[in-house]
């Protein structure tokens, strides 16, 4: 915050985030079902799940939230599923459905196979 020279409530606006998609819809190393998702004081926070062997440090749901402009790379057929269900269905479950700019754009660049099960009306070539 004295970085940023923000008050006790504020949060950066960051021009860009680029992000990417986990096979369980977890983004920024924020996991589905974990308190992680419900911070919205700090900026940054120790992130993790007991299977994976390090821990992991994000920024926070507002902090993401909070960017001009956020764009998610996603790439494997093994993400088609998950894609759907962030574009498509807008499972609120999923981290990076939660993923909600206040004031910006979302992007999403994403290849052939992790496109092989939208619709369509959301793809464009």
């Amino acid at each position: 915050r004295v970085f940023f020279k923000l008050g006790q409530r504020e949060f950066p606006v960051f021009d860009l985030v680029m992000l990417g998609i986990g096979e369980d819809g977890h983004t920024a190393s924020l996991f589905p079902g974990t308190s992680s998702l419900t911070e919205n004081k700090r900026l940054a926070i120790e992130s993790g799940l007991n299977k994976l062997k390090n821990r992991r440090i994000s920024l926070t749901l507002p902090v993401i939230n909070n960017a001009k402009n956020v764009i998610f790379l996603v790439a494997g057929r093994n993400k088609a599923q998950v894609l759907r269900m962030v574009i498509e269905e807008r499972d609120n479950r999923l981290p990076a459905t939660m993923v909600n700019l206040e004031a910006g754009e979302i992007f999403f660049v994403v290849d052939k196979e992790a496109s092989s099960i939208l619709s369509g009306k959301e793809v464009a070539e």
